[in-house]
C-alpha cells in the first residue's frame, strides 16, 4: 500500500475509492452529468443563498474614484432585473436545496450501489420538505458558528455534519437531531480521510478551472459518487450486517 494512502481504513486506498467512484459512472456519465446541472440549479449542491444588490454607494467616493462609482452604479441599475432575478432563483434555490440535496445523495447512492439510478431520484425528498429544509438550515448555522471562531473550526464542522444528508436520504423518518448525530458520530476519527480524498481531486479541479469549468461537468459527478462510496463503505464498516446463518456452522 502506497505510503501516501494509510490513513484510509478498510485496508481501501484514495485511488481505491477514486476508482470505485470511476466505475459507479460507467454507462451513466450523460445521465450523471444532467442530474448534477440540475441539482446545482436548483440549490442541491451548495446553499444556493444570494442577496439583492440594492446599493446605495453615495458615501463610496471617500474610498474610490467617482468615475468607477458612476460606472458600478450605472451597471447596478442596468441590470437590476438581472440582479433581481437572480436573488429571488438563490431564495429558490435555498428553500428547496435541501430536499434537492436528500435526492441527489439517493442518485448517487444508487450508482455506487448498482441499483436503477433515474433522473427522478432528485425530486425523491420532497416527501420530507420540511425535515430536509431544516437539517440543510440547521447544519449551515452550526457550520457558521464555528466558522465565527476561526476557518479551522468552521471546515471541522463542515466535515462532521457532512454524512448527515446520506443518513436521512436512507432514513426519511429520522430526526434531523439523530442524523446530525449519527454523522458526527460516524466521522469520528475520518474527517482527515474524507478531506484527504477530496483533496486528491485538486489537480482535476485546478484543471477545471482552466477549461473555464467545462471540465467541471465531469469532475463534480466524479466527486460525488467518489464521496457516496466512502460513505457506503464507512457505513458498511461501522454498522456490519448480521451473518447469515451457514449449515457447515454446526459441524
Amino acid at each position: 500500500m502506497d505510503s501516501e494512502n494509510r490513513s484510509l481504513r478498510w485496508d481501501l486506498t484514495r485511488p481505491d475509492f477514486r476508482a470505485a467512484g470511476r466505475q459507479a459512472l460507467t454507462g451513466h456519465w450523460g445521465l450523471a452529468v444532467g442530474v448534477m446541472i440540475a441539482a446545482a440549479l436548483l440549490g442541491g449542491i451548495g446553499n444556493g443563498f444570494s442577496v439583492d444588490l440594492n446599493i446605495d454607494l453615495g458615501d463610496g467616493g471617500y474610498y474610490f474614484d467617482s468615475s468607477l462609482l458612476d460606472q458600478i452604479q450605472y451597471y447596478l441599475e442596468k441590470y437590476r432585473y438581472v440582479f433581481s432575478a437572480l436573488s429571488i432563483l438563490g431564495m429558490v434555490q435555498f428553500i428547496i436545496g435541501g430536499t434537492i440535496e436528500i435526492g441527489y445523495k439517493r442518485f448517487n447512492l444508487h450508482l455506487v450501489d448498482g441499483q436503477e439510478a433515474r433522473f427522478g431520484d432528485l425530486f425523491s425528498a420532497f416527501n420530507i420538505f420540511g425535515q430536509a429544509f431544516w437539517l440543510r438550515l440547521r447544519v449551515l448555522l452550526q457550520t457558521i458558528a464555528w466558522a465565527l471562531l476561526l476557518i479551522v473550526p468552521g471546515i471541522v464542522a463542515a466535515y462532521r455534519y457532512s454524512m448527515a444528508p446520506y443518513i436521512m436520504a436512507e432514513n426519511p423518518n429520522i430526526e434531523v437531531g439523530e442524523a446530525i448525530e449519527r454523522s458526527k458520530a460516524m466521522m469520528d476519527g475520518h474527517k482527515m480521510e474524507l478531506f484527504l480524498l477530496h483533496l486528491s481531486f485538486l489537480g482535476w479541479l485546478l484543471l477545471s478551472v482552466l477549461t473555464l469549468g467545462i471540465l467541471s461537468l465531469w469532475v463534480t459527478p466524479y466527486m460525488q459518487t467518489t464521496e457516496a462510496y466512502y460513505y457506503r463503505r464507512l457505513n458498511e464498516a461501522q454498522n456490519p450486517q448480521p451473518k447469515e446463518p451457514d449449515w457447515t456452522d454446526n459441524y
